[in-house]
């Protein structure tokens, strides 16, 4: 079971919010010493990698009903590459615009609609 004070201190330090809500970082972390972390499932990840965190296992479901970075209900749900979706609020639109850019993906904002194309 998630702690959940574990949970939002982690946000607060930078984790991205959807890895702090999920039993598998928590997991990893439990396994690893102190000064490594991460998660221990490699087939998952986020938008830098062009997925939606398929193996989110925690609390939010959906999961794209909130923010992935910061954990606020989602202004947005964006498709990542055909391979899932993940929520974004209106603060971190630029942010996710930054991290599909940097992937040589391109950007459309329209309508609070992010689409990754």
């Amino acid at each position: 079971m998630l702690d959940h004070v574990k949970a939002k201190e982690a946000v607060k330090s930078g984790l991205a919010a959807v890895c702090a809500w999920c039993e598998h970082y928590w997991e990893a972390t439990d396994q690893r010493p102190s000064n490594h972390s991460g998660c221990i499932i490699k087939k998952c990840g986020g938008p830098s990698v062009h997925m939606a965190f398929p193996e989110y296992k925690g609390p939010w479901n959906p999961k794209e009903k909130y923010c992935f970075l910061c954990g606020k209900s989602a202004d947005a749900i964006v498709d990542i590459s055909g391979k899932g979706a993940i929520g974004v609020c209106d603060d971190h639109v630029s942010r996710l615009k930054e991290i599909l850019s940097s992937n040589g993906k391109a950007v459309v904002i329209q309508d609070k609609q992010v689409l990754a194309l």
